[in-house]
């Protein structure tokens, strides 16, 4: 029963890493940006103020790239986006949840649930962290 369990949470995670690859790179080649320099050498788009920050699409960005760099068994990097992705919405659910898979990745599964318990915190109605939580 732990070996066929075991075999599916792997695979889901393989899945979930794959897919979040697969929508950074989609992402990544929807992107564009227009901007100049002034004479005092700031970056200003075309109607001469500073480009605005999509916070949500940069949050998305960062959880992606943290995926991708789990799913290439390179945990300290994406613990690094982790972090600023924490930095810009601590009240992600999403953020804990990809913490949570870190976590739980590392061996170390009171932290993860510690972290999928603040995801469903922060959204009860939050599937994809009510489903890895029940991993």
């Amino acid at each position: 029963m732990n070996k066929v369990l075991g075999s599916r949470v792997k695979s889901l995670t393989l899945l979930l890493l794959l897919s979040g690859i697969l929508s950074a790179l989609l992402l990544a080649g929807c992107t564009t940006t227009t901007t100049t320099t002034t004479t005092t050498g700031n970056m200003t788009n075309d109607k001469g103020k500073k480009p605005e920050v999509d916070r949500e699409k940069a949050l998305q960005n960062r959880l992606q790239l943290a995926l991708g760099y789990m799913g290439k068994g390179d945990n300290n990097r994406a613990r690094e986006h982790l972090i600023k992705a924490t930095e810009m919405n601590s009240r992600s659910p999403e953020v804990h949840d990809v913490w949570g898979l870190l976590y739980q990745r590392q061996g170390e599964l009171k932290e993860a649930e510690l972290h999928y318990k603040k995801a469903l915190s922060y959204d009860p109605t939050f599937t994809r962290g009510r489903n890895n939580y029940g991993l």
